[in-house]
C-alpha cells in the first residue's frame, strides 16, 4: 500500500484538481490519502468533510497554523503503508503517474530511499515555462512529487518542525538521507504539473521564502558539517556568473538570477534578525 500525504492550506479548487486526478487512475485498493489542513477558510474543509464521507480510504485531519513540516509528519504517524508519497496541494498527476510511482517502488534498489518525479509547468507558456525550464529543478528532494521508503523515512527522522516555512525542510531531510549512504530514484515518467510563479512579484516572494529556509539550513548544519555548508556557499555563488558583463544573450536569465540572489539575501538576513523564529502557512509551498 502507499499512501499519498497531502498537507493544504486554502487552495480547494487546485485541492480538487489534485484528488480528481489521482482518483481517476489509482487502485483505491493500493493506497490511502490523508490530507492535513492548516486551518483553511475557503471551503476547503467542507469539501474534506464531504470527501471522508464518500471514500473510506481517504483520510482527513484537520489543524491550525502547524505549517508543513508538522502537518507531513502528523500524516506519517496515522499512515498505515510502507510507502509515503508526498504530495503539494497543487501537484496534479498525470494520467501515467500512480503506474510509474507503483512499478518503481516496486523495482527499488535498496540504495534508493525515494522516488522523485518529474514536474513540470501547469501553465506552459511565458514566465512559468522559463522557470521551468531554468530555475526549478525536478530531480531534488522537493515533496511536489517523491515517495520514500517509511522505513528510511522514520529512521532518519522524518521532517525537522524546526523549519517553520515550505523551504528546505524537504532538502535537509534528503541530505540526512545522503549523509546515511542512500540515493533517490528520478523517474522522469512519473510526471506531475505545477502552478509555477505567473509574475515577478510571485517570484520574489517565493525567493525570500527561499532564502529564510536556507538560513534554516545553514544554522543547523554549519554545526554537523561546516566544510560542507561553505562548499554549499561557494556552489550558490557561482549563480553570480550570470550577472557578469558579456552576458547580454542570457539577459532575462540574468535578471531573474539578480532577483533570486537579492530576495533569498532579503530572507536570510530576515531570518538572522528574527532568529528563525516565524512561522507560515502550508500555502507557502
Amino acid at each position: 500500500m502507499i499512501s499519498i500525504i497531502i498537507p493544504t492550506f486554502n487552495r480547494k479548487d487546485w485541492l480538487q484538481k489534485a484528488i480528481n486526478a489521482i482518483l481517476r487512475q489509482a487502485d483505491h485498493r493500493d493506497i490511502e490519502i490523508i490530507i492535513l489542513d492548516d486551518g483553511s477558510s475557503d471551503g476547503t474543509r467542507q469539501y474534506l468533510k464531504s470527501l471522508a464521507d464518500e471514500h473510506n480510504f481517504i483520510k482527513v485531519l484537520l489543524k491550525n497554523r502547524l505549517g508543513p513540516a508538522k502537518l507531513r509528519n502528523l500524516g506519517v504517524s496515522i499512515s498505515n503503508a510502507e510507502v509515503l508519497c508526498f504530495l503539494d496541494d497543487d501537484s496534479i498527476p498525470d494520467s501515467g503517474w500512480f503506474q510509474e510511482l507503483r512499478d518503481s517502488i516496486k523495482n527499488l534498489d535498496p540504495i534508493y530511499a525515494a522516488v522523485k518525479g518529474f514536474v513540470i509547468p501547469y501553465n506552459n507558456s511565458g514566465l512559468p515555462k522559463f522557470l521551468g525550464e531554468y530555475i526549478h529543478v525536478s530531480d531534488s528532494w522537493a515533496t511536489n512529487n517523491i515517495a520514500f521508503r517509511k522505513e528510511l523515512f522514520l529512521k532518519a527522522g522524518g521532517f525537522d518542525t524546526q523549519f517553520t516555512f515550505a523551504a528546505w525542510e524537504d532538502l535537509d531531510l534528503g541530505f540526512r538521507l545522503e549523509k546515511m549512504g542512500y540515493k533517490r530514484f528520478y523517474n522522469e515518467r512519473m510526471v506531475i504539473s505545477h502552478p509555477h510563479e505567473e509574475n515577478i512579484k510571485q517570484l520574489k516572494k517565493k525567493f525570500k521564502i527561499n532564502g529564510y529556509g536556507y538560513y534554516q539550513f545553514c544554522r543547523k548544519w554549519i554545526k554537523i558539517d561546516p566544510k560542507w555548508i561553505i562548499s554549499m556557499w561557494l556552489e550558490r555563488i557561482r549563480v553570480l556568473y550570470y550577472l557578469l558583463p558579456g552576458m547580454e544573450h542570457l539577459d532575462y536569465l540574468r535578471y531573474i538570477h539578480g532577483l533570486r540572489i537579492r530576495y533569498e539575501i532579503w530572507g536570510m538576513l530576515l531570518g538572522i534578525f528574527t532568529r528563525g523564529r516565524i512561522t507560515s502557512r502550508t500555502k507557502d509551498n
